[in-house]
């Protein structure tokens, strides 16, 4: 083990900066529960490395109520302008989706997100999470390494604008630990505590319409009005003795169970660090991945029923049609978890890209997702550009459950968080690891782009088939935790390749 987990027995949580993590602990003595903790480190974050997962992303969340066995996912990404079309793209010049810019965003879904998530389960008073964040952050807050760089490497590029300067530009210059203060957020973040929804009804409405219109129309007041995030059932199936969660359509959660179900019909266990569990591995993520591309994406345009997806023998019969047998991505996530004596949730959130569109509002300092880049213009495919409609989306959180023990785990990948969502799971399951090996056992990834393969230099491969290539063990190949609840027992177990911080009481 490289990294200590952290064993405690009333509260416990692990998130991506230790400054935010630190002050959660002032909660606990204001009789918050794990789901008002959540919605501190949620927002807290969002502040502090909105490069990640700001204000202007999305939210999901898995939630686990022990007192009432019940589980529920909280779904909160958001949809395209009312404006947005294909033609509208191809009289512009595009030939594709823009990756950045105002044509790449979709609504926001993070603030209403929160908003739902208290509703049900919170116990504080919504503005006393909320004054209390603002409290920490409005004389500032310790620079990370992470925002800094990032900031850096965007202006570096000359992929920023003078919004963006505004709000950001003078972080490139600072130390790691330097105080940063965005009084612009602050603003924001008092009219979120008087009513979440002014975020989607208030003055901000107008000025980031001002923004997100600024090149062509492709939004108008009511496509923020109408939003509003929802909570759902999740995705269920049983897989060597445990019941394993995920988020439904228009989340990838789907993918990842598929990968489970694919992997339990075949009975195959490689050895965990050989050739043969990356070639095996392979073979599952190149069907559930040509699903993904055809017939995945908004629920409400599904071309074949959620019951056929879930079906092996359908499966199967895509796999035979690709014959296989049972772009590259540079994206930015932050996933936390949060766990009481009676809630265990999962949570991440994302921009999409770091900074997401690159667009940013100079009034209030969102910065806007690029969620909307994932559509295409292919309309034979489910995934495909029309007005209002879901992006298929990369955000998912799994839970398991078996005998009184229960899981929440995730981490960052974009599009790759099912197959290392497959690898982790089966670290804890078919191999037997102890979660802290789990999280921090080398990784691969494949890219269905190009066809190619990224492995951390533990693995043997020798006489391997695959084009790819090795990285250092430690790599960026996804940044997450794990989190543990097992009677009156609570664990979080943080990953070695990024800047997890468990705290617990």
């Amino acid at each position: 083990m490289f990294k200590t987990p952290l064993h405690t027995y009333n509260y416990i949580w692990g998130c991506e900066n230790p400054y935010v993590s630190a002050k959660a602990f002032g909660l606990v003595n204001k009789d918050a529960n794990a789901i008002d903790i959540a919605i501190f480190i949620s927002l807290g974050l969002a502040v502090s490395i909105p490069h990640l997962g700001g204000l202007g992303g999305d939210f999901f969340s898995i939630v686990y109520d022990r007192d009432f066995e019940e589980i529920k996912v909280v779904m909160a990404s958001g949809y395209s302008g009312k404006f947005s079309s294909i033609d509208l793209f191809r009289s512009l010049g595009y030939e594709d989706m823009p990756r950045f810019g105002p044509g790449s965003i979709t609504i926001p879904g993070l603030v209403d997100g929160l908003n739902i998530l208290w509703k049900k389960y919170g116990s504080m008073d919504w503005g006393d999470i909320i004054n209390y964040l603002i409290e920490l952050i409005e004389d500032g807050f310790p620079l990370s390494r992470t925002l800094r760089d990032s900031v850096a490497k965007l202006v570096e590029n000359g992929g920023v604008d003078d919004y963006f300067m505004k709000i950001f530009g003078g972080i490139k210059d600072l130390d790691v630990g330097d105080r940063v203060r965005f009084p612009s957020v602050v603003k924001l973040l008092k009219l979120i505590g008087e009513d979440p929804r002014n975020f989607y009804e208030g003055d901000p409405v107008q000025r980031f319409l001002d923004v997100l219109n600024r090149d062509y129309k492709l939004f108008d007041e009511g496509d923020f009005k109408d939003y509003h995030a929802y909570i759902t059932d999740p995705l269920r199936i049983s897989y060597k003795g445990w019941e394993v969660f995920e988020a439904p359509l228009n989340s990838l959660g789907l993918s990842t169970l598929q990968l489970l179900m694919l992997d339990q019909e075949s009975g195959f266990t490689p050895p965990p660090l050989s050739l043969e569990r990356i070639e095996y591995y392979l073979n599952l993520f190149k069907v559930v991945y040509y699903i993904r591309e055809k017939f995945l994406g908004d629920p409400r345009y599904l071309k074949v029923s959620m019951e056929k997806l879930m079906d092996l023998d359908y499966i199967n019969s895509l796999a035979k049609d690709i014959g296989v047998s049972t772009g590259s991505f540079d994206g930015d996530t932050t996933y936390f978890c949060v766990a009481d004596d009676r809630y265990l949730i999962g949570c991440i959130q994302s921009l999409f890209h770091p900074f997401g569109s690159r667009v940013v509002d100079p009034y209030y300092g969102v910065v806007f997702n690029n969620r909307g880049s994932s559509f295409t213009f292919d309309e034979s495919v489910v995934n495909c550009l029309a007005p209002n409609k879901y992006p298929l989306h990369t955000l998912s959180t799994p839970l398991l459950k078996r005998d009184g023990k229960s899981f929440v785990l995730g981490l960052s990948a974009g599009i790759y968080r099912p197959q290392l969502h497959l690898q982790l799971i089966t670290n804890l399951v078919d191999y037997g690891f102890y979660p802290q090996d789990a999280i921090e056992f080398p990784r691969f990834i494949w890219d269905p782009s190009n066809d190619y393969v990224k492995y951390e230099d533990k693995y043997d491969v020798n006489g391997s088939k695959f084009r790819g290539s090795s990285v250092p063990y430690g790599s960026r190949i996804g940044v997450g935790s794990i989190l543990m609840v097992r009677k009156d027992l609570l664990g979080v177990y943080p990953d070695i390749r990024g800047e997890v911080f468990p705290c617990g009481w």
